[in-house]
C-alpha cells in the first residue's frame, strides 16, 4: 500500500504514543466518537483492543484504497467506516443524528497541510461535540495553545480560545511515524465552552478585528486598527493605544469588536 503524499500521509506506528493517546480520551461504553482520516487504523485499533469499545464508532477515510483494508479489518457492527474528505463532508448533517444520544467525541491525525481549515469546519459543528483530541504540527500545535506575551501567540490563538479551552496531551517525534515527517507533531485536546461566546455581539466582527490586529506585527494596536477605533475609544475598554496585539487577551478583543460591531468596516 503506498504512501501518498498529496493527502499528507504520515502514518503513526509507535504503540506507546497510539495507547497514550487513546488512554487519555477515557472512552466510556456510551460514547460516540468520530475519527477523521484514521489511515491504516492505528488509532482505532487502540480504541477496539485497549477500551471496552464505545456505543458507535466512525471513521472518515479520505484515500479510497485504504477503504477495503479498513472495512476489513474492522468488521463489527458498531463501527461505520465511511470513503470521503472532511472539508467536504456534511459533518452538522451526520453528527446531528447521534444528538439524541449525546455529543459526540472527535479523534483525528490530521493531514498537516489543511489543519487549520479543518478546525474551522470543526468550529462549525461545535454544539455537537463534546471534545476533540487532534494530532496537529507542533508549530500549530504551539501556536493553538499560546497565551498573551508568547512569540507563538496570534490569530488563531484569539480565534481558537474563543470557542475551546485547549491543552497540550504530547509532543510526538518525526521518529513515531512512517514514512518520518520534516515536522515535529503534538496531540492537543479541545473542548467546546461558552466561556466567552455570549459576550460576543457579532462573531464576523470580532473575526475582522482579530485579523486586522494581527495583520501587522510589531506595530502598535492603534495602528492596526486605524479608521476602526480612536484612541480614546481603546483606552475606554482599558487597552492603551501603544500596546500590541500579542499582548491582548481574549476578554479584549471581544470588547473591542462590541464596541465597534455596529460600524461599517472600510
Amino acid at each position: 500500500m503506498l504512501v501518498k503524499k498529496y493527502l499528507g500521509q504520515n502514518f503513526l506506528v509507535n504503540s506507546y504514543v497510539i495507547d497514550y493517546i487513546i488512554s487519555h480520551m477515557c472512552i466510556e461504553t456510551n460514547d460516540f466518537i468520530f475519527e477523521i482520516g484514521p489511515g491504516k487504523g492505528a488509532l482505532t485499533d487502540s480504541i477496539v483492543s485497549k477500551t471496552a469499545c464505545c456505543y458507535s464508532l466512525t471513521v472518515l477515510e479520505k484515500d479510497k484504497e485504504l477503504i477495503p483494508f479498513l472495512k476489513k479489518k474492522f468488521l463489527k457492527p458498531n463501527i461505520e467506516v465511511l470513503c470521503g474528505d472532511i472539508l467536504k463532508f456534511d459533518l452538522n448533517s451526520y453528527l446531528s443524528k447521534w444528538l439524541l444520544s449525546g455529543k459526540v467525541r472527535i479523534l483525528g491525525n490530521l493531514p498537516y497541510y489543511i489543519s487549520s481549515q479543518i478546525l474551522f469546519k470543526l468550529l462549525e459543528s461545535r454544539d455537537l461535540i463534546q471534545d476533540q483530541l487532534l494530532m496537529l504540527q507542533k508549530e500549530v500545535a504551539d501556536r493553538i495553545i499560546a497565551t498573551p506575551k508568547k512569540k507563538e501567540y496570534g490569530k488563531l490563538s484569539v480565534l481558537i480560545q474563543l470557542f475551546y479551552e485547549v491543552e497540550k496531551v504530547i509532543d510526538v517525534t518525526p521518529d513515531k511515524f512512517k514514512p518520518i515527517p520534516k515536522v515535529h507533531s503534538s496531540v492537543i485536546k479541545m473542548s467546546p465552552t461558552d466561556k466567552y461566546v455570549n459576550l460576543v455581539h457579532d462573531k464576523n466582527c470580532l473575526f475582522e478585528v482579530v485579523r486586522r490586529a494581527f495583520s501587522m506585527k510589531r506595530k502598535m494596536i492603534k495602528n492596526c486598527l486605524v479608521n476602526l477605533v480612536s484612541e480614546r475609544e481603546l483606552q475606554s475598554v482599558g487597552i492603551s493605544p501603544t500596546e500590541r496585539a500579542q499582548h491582548l487577551p481574549v476578554s479584549k478583543f471581544i470588547c473591542l469588536s462590541n464596541l465597534v460591531s455596529t460600524r461599517k468596516f472600510h
